[in-house]
């Protein structure tokens, strides 16, 4: 066997040459067969993550637009069932007065026609007394003339 000296350490043989093709190659296949999909991969996610991002977005910004939607429509309801309840109150309100003026005059119209009867029966009554009053006159009168003769 020989022995090689060699001052140098590294030393450019057939063997180095092969272990560098040989590793190179094996960059090559591992960039062909491994990098490449995973970087694609790596993209498609990302690119998935971005259309995510974007539709959520999207969602929070509809949403938002819902809340509002539905806020304004909160408030125009609000806002109708005030007016009506308004309405419900002055048509309530007439209603009574109506009542209370339909009242006060039945009552106006009860109270002329007691006044009506009650000055008939007074009448009467006046009448009644006064032919009492001259029949009890005449009577006394008769008395009075009797007890003289």
């Amino acid at each position: 066997m020989r022995i090689i000296e060699s001052i140098a350490l590294i030393s450019i043989n057939a063997t180095m040459v092969f272990q560098l093709l040989s590793f190179l190659l094996f960059l090559v296949l591992l960039h062909r067969i491994m990098l490449r999909p995973l970087m694609r991969i790596m993209e498609e996610r990302e690119r998935l993550l971005t259309r995510i991002k974007d539709d959520i977005d999207e969602a929070r910004e509809e949403h938002l637009e819902i809340q509002q939607q539905i806020e304004s429509d909160d408030a125009h309801a609000r806002e109708t069932a005030h007016k009506i309840r308004e309405d419900i109150e002055a048509s309530a309100k007439q209603t009574a007065a109506e009542i209370v003026d339909q009242t006060r005059a039945e009552i106006d119209r009860l109270k002329t026609k007691a006044q009506e009867e009650a000055a008939l029966r007074l009448a009467a009554a006046r009448e009644e007394m006064k032919a009492e009053a001259e029949a009890i006159g005449e009577r006394m009168a008769a008395r009075l003339l009797e007890l003289k003769t």
